[in-house]
């Protein structure tokens, strides 16, 4: 088989040699025109799409993706219409954006709850019946208002924000935002023709002040001799309070929760940080509106230097989304930095414009390329901004291949001698750089594709993209590359007969120096042979041979040190924390629109929306499925029922009745408000006792529902003939949201409990807190529930950032392990050496230890950035050493290991310290990026490259020349030939029976020739 094989590479190698120039016409039209069709059809467009950051398809992600369509349906589904079931259960439901949702809410509270006695009547004079809305407008507002709006943050940085200098930077600030927003036609009119006033502090001190219209400085006046400042801070403190009960106090309804900080209090009065909403008109899509807002942002007051700090962005966050596709589109430019580096170091390799034109062209077609496999063949529509990563990534090991290829090419042109023919170069070389590429390209999309097991969808289709980079630059290399090499050995063979032309385009240095790369090459390959007459070895050879005499020297106590590195960097790594936030940051620490998602958090009305503690769902009737494409967040799940589901038995209603008691006695959950009833049961029942004893007092009217659903049930159990058509009728009478039904029978009941553990706990508490749940619901499952309400399940969108989490810390160990398999196969089945293979696999561990444990050393966590960064790490950290580990094996027969391991270091010790700058280059270039992530995913290459450098000329050769092997392929060979030899004995054993077998049919006479001797006759003739 494997002479087969080597048959048919040889052939295909000759068949390139014999018509280079038609193949790489039609593989370069191909490619050029495939890369078309991607880019275009595929509608390319460079955009930070940065979605869909929370798992697919996992048990948590299943039951919240049902869990959030009832949630959003429930006022559809309350109402029992069938063709809205029907619809909900037949098609994908589109899930609007929650944020908006919670703004609306806010903006529309409007109450008229009793003041509590404790709340300070401050300002008793003034109507309090106004939502934030209304006093935006002196009136009403034009037109209609959708929620749209820049929003501000403020930050104090001197005084407190109620001291009369902080706030007249305020006021300003806010009027110099409200002047440039109505120049640039986008503030929200009122029918007076004037600008909507922010929600803000200063809007709110303007309406008890009596200054809606005044400017800054008659602003403050008023506010000093108010004296507003010693009277707002019980009224904000009492305001806090009363939110935080989820109370809304008619007093209370000017408060914003989101212009006080959440640690504000009365005493200190340290109102530190506080937002202004300025509304807007929207006249486009979201992701125009913002980039105009983005253009007019530097005109926006943000208060400086003068004692408070302001940053903006808008509702959808619509600003820093343009701002984000701006910045990966600078980015990109800056990738031209880093293939203007790749561009040099091929010329400076192969000294020859043609193969440096021809293997820049396969590097810049790859990603294309890629993307047309991605999105037209795979049908991929989702490309997140990580894929863009690709673009660095394929310059780096696209030249790598380059170089392989053009290194082997020319020695076996080297090795044949210069009166060799072309076919016979190519199949001595193009079969070799091959394999050899295709070694490290197996290993490198491997561990992308690994990544791929992760069920988080942008760094599922980041690993499966790279995957597809890595593949299709191998690929254009075999079919663009090989062929050029070719044509450049056609073009050698002119240049020789004086074609200056040819010359130069084949070797420019040896079109000036007269010295051609050929000559240098050759002298290079005698030197390696060592034998004949001796010429001088290169610079690079001379100082790698010192530097392997100077480890060989020193190589037990190396030895030591490496094995103590090894295991201090695997224990550091061990303890990188898990994130402690859901937040994908995108820009620098200090940029505006990062500085204006921490400073939200500061604010009260976060700390609202976060809640105390998780809201824990428990539902019957739902199954958990998510129907929609895992590969694209914008395709959601439709709605799936239990069938199942049915708590009409007896048995059914009373364990529904008692559930929430055994629930609540657990120490993991609490009710949602202590002292309230939640269980939709107990209030059901209440309401059949209530109508009963109106049945019987003729003073009282019962529910018509009940009198005509219920068959005058006293209490539950309700007879079971009449349980769906009686608690749909208290749904409807009680407007309960959570019992619903399809107007025949009951399709989902809701309970809620809350739990301590929040999306911002750690990891642990995360985890410990879903444990509980789970096992109460499998015991539940197992041993109390009756049929019909078994299938019942917990869910939190707490919980399912904990799975998120979870899910990227074992797609980091799943994908590292597979990698390393791959990478143990590929070396083993390279090298033939087992004790080869287990060096190679210590040190590429060695890589991924050593790179973990210096980013533990800077502080980062384990998130979903920092879990690319590793993704990608892994892949890049097999390459070199699978070199070193085939350049030690090379040589045939009994030889030392220290005569091993020079070779290995002086023959691709230059090849791997060239790949590894190149490489080092696109890192550093990655470091002028604005993008965050880029510069983190620079600094992991760096530190990669670096390690990768230790592991090889260190790690690996340290192990090679203390405990390698004199013959590492000895006990493959004896194992292989103990098998070939028992099948070629028993083949020779198979052909020895079949030669007796033939010998006594042609030889022993039949029973007729005998009796003709005994005879003296023929049978025949008588």
């Amino acid at each position: 088989m494997a002479a087969i094989c080597r048959r048919n590479r040889n052939r295909v190698a000759r068949f390139i040699a014999r018509r280079p120039l038609f193949i790489l016409l039609v593989a370069g039209t191909a490619s050029i025109a495939l890369a078309a069709l991607g880019l275009v059809l595929g509608k390319f467009s460079v955009s930070a799409n940065n979605s869909g950051w929370r798992s697919r398809g996992t048990t948590i992600a299943n039951r919240d993706a049902q869990v959030t369509i009832i949630q959003q349906e429930e006022d559809a589904l309350r109402f029992g219409d069938p063709d809205v079931w029907r619809r909900l259960q037949t098609e994908p439901v589109k899930i609007r954006d929650e944020e908006e949702s919670r703004r609306r809410r806010r903006l529309d509270e409007k109450t008229s709850v009793p003041l509590p006695s404790s709340l300070p009547d401050l300002f008793a004079n003034v109507s309090f019946f106004k939502t934030a809305r209304d006093i935006m407008c002196e009136g009403t507002l034009e037109g209609r208002y959708d929620n749209t709006a820049v929003i501000a943050r403020w930050k104090a940085k001197k005084q407190p924000l109620l001291k009369p200098d902080s706030l007249r930077v305020l006021c300003n600030a806010e009027e110099k935002t409200l002047d440039a927003l109505e120049k640039s036609g986008h503030c929200l009119k009122c029918y007076d023709g004037t600008c909507a006033r922010p929600t803000s502090l200063t809007t709110l001190v303007r309406e008890f002040t009596r200054t809606r219209g005044a400017d800054c400085d008659a602003v403050v006046r008023a506010y000093e001799s108010s004296e507003f400042e010693n009277t707002a801070k019980p009224w904000i403190a009492a305001c806090m309070q009363q939110r935080r009960a989820k109370q809304y106090p008619s007093q209370c309804a000017w408060f914003d929760a989101w212009i006080v900080n959440h640690d504000f209090t009365q005493d200190a009065g340290n109102l530190e940080y506080s937002s202004s909403y300025f509304p807007i008109q929207r006249d486009g899509p979201v992701e125009e509106v913002g980039k105009k807002m983005l253009d007019e942002m530097h005109k926006f007051g943000c208060g400086g230097d003068d004692g408070v700090d302001g940053v903006y962005d808008m509702t959808d966050e619509g600003m820093s989304d343009a701002y984000l596709d701006e910045a990966l589109s600078t980015d990109m430019i800056l990738s031209v930095a880093a293939a203007l580096v790749v561009f040099l170091a091929m010329f400076i390799h192969t000294r020859s414009p043609w193969l440096t034109a021809v293997g820049f062209l396969q590097v810049a077609l790859s990603f294309p390329t890629a993307f047309f496999v991605y999105r037209l063949v795979l049908g991929i529509t989702f490309f997140p901004f990580l894929n863009f990563i690709g673009v660095f990534v394929v310059f780096g090991i696209g030249a790598d291949d380059v170089f392989v290829a053009v290194d082997k090419f020319r020695n076996a042109q080297h090795r044949l001698g210069d009166g060799a023919d072309l076919e016979e170069i190519a199949a001595a070389a193009l079969p070799d750089a091959a394999t050899a590429m295709l070694l490290t390209s197996v290993t490198t999309a491997a561990a992308f594709f690994a990544t791929a097991v992760c069920p988080v969808p942008p760094i599922r289709c980041f690993s499966i993209f790279l995957g597809l980079l890595v593949s299709t630059d191998y690929l254009l290399n075999l079919v663009l590359v090989c062929p050029a090499l070719c044509i450049h050995h056609r073009w050698s063979l002119r240049a020789k007969n004086g074609n200056c032309c040819v010359a130069c385009c084949v070797d420019v240095v040896g079109c000036v120096t007269g010295k051609t790369a050929a000559a240098a090459a050759a002298a290079a390959d005698d030197s390696d042979k060592g034998g004949g007459e001796k010429t001088k070895s290169p610079l690079i050879a001379s100082v790698l041979e010192m530097y392997h005499g100077a480890l060989h020297t020193v190589r037990y106590p190396l030895a030591v040190l490496c094995i103590g590195a090894f295991i201090w960097s695997a224990i550091v790594a061990s303890k990188i924390p898990s994130p402690t936030s859901s937040e994908v940051q995108l820009l620098a620490d200090n940029h505006p629109f990062t500085l204006f998602g921490r400073w939200s958090k500061q604010l009260l009305g976060d700390e609202l929306e976060r809640g105390e503690g998780g809201y824990v769902h428990i539902v019957w009737g739902l199954h958990a499925a998510d129907t929609g494409n895992y590969l694209n967040p914008d395709s959601h799940s439709r709605l799936v029922l239990d069938t199942t589901f049915d708590p009409s038995s007896e048995d059914a209603q009373l364990y529904m009745l008692n559930f929430e008691k055994r629930l609540l006695s657990k120490p993991f959950a609490k009710p949602v408000s202590p002292g309230k009833r939640i269980s939709v049961f107990e209030k059901f029942r209440d309401w059949l006792e209530e109508n009963y004893r109106r049945r019987k007092n003729a003073a009282y009217s019962m529910a018509d529902a009940y009198r005509t659903s219920c068959g005058n049930a006293t209490s539950l159990p309700v007879p079971q003939s009449h349980f769906h058509a009686c608690m749909l009728s208290f749904a409807r009478e009680e407007e309960n949201s959570n019992v619903l039904g399809d107007g025949e029978r009951v399709r989902i009941i809701r309970m809620y409990v809350r739990s301590d553990a929040r999306f911002d706990s750690s990891f642990n508490v995360l985890r410990s807190a879903w444990t509980d749940f789970e096992n109460f619901m499998n015991d539940e499952r197992r041993r109390v529930a009756p049929p019909g309400v078994r299938s019942m399940f917990h869910s939190s969108g707490h919980f399912h950032w904990y799975d998120t989490n979870r899910s990227m810390l074992e797609t980091a160990v799943e994908a590292g392990g597979i990698a390393l398999a791959v990478s143990a196969a590929v070396v083993f089945l390279s090298s033939r050496s087992l004790s080869a293979t287990t060096f190679a696999v210590v040190s590429i561990a060695y890589v991924l230890t050593a790179v973990t444990a210096c980013v533990v050393a800077m502080g980062w966590e384990l998130g979903f950035l920092e879990a690319i960064c590793f993704a990608i790490l892994i892949g890049l950290s097999c390459d070199f050493v699978i070199h070193f580990v085939h350049a030690y094996c090379h040589e045939r027969g009994d030889v030392s290991r220290e005569d091993r391991a020079r070779f290995a270091v002086v023959s691709m010790g230059p090849s791997i310290l060239a790949g590894a700058s190149t490489t080092f280059s696109a890192g550093v270039v990655m470091f002028f990026c604005v993008i965050s992530f880029f510069q983190k995913f620079g600094l992991v290459l760096l530190l990669t490259m670096a390690h990768a450098v230790i592991a090889c000329f260190v790690v690996f050769l340290v192990l090679a020349d203390t405990l390698g092997p004199n013959r590492p392929t000895y006990l493959f060979d004896v194992a292989v030939g103990f098998v070939f030899k028992e099948r070629a004995e028993e083949k020779a054993r198979g052909s020895a029976s079949k030669t007796a077998l033939k010998t006594n049919h042609v030889f022993e006479p039949s029973d007729d020739e005998e009796d003709q001797q005994r005879h003296g006759g023929s049978v025949g003739a008588a």
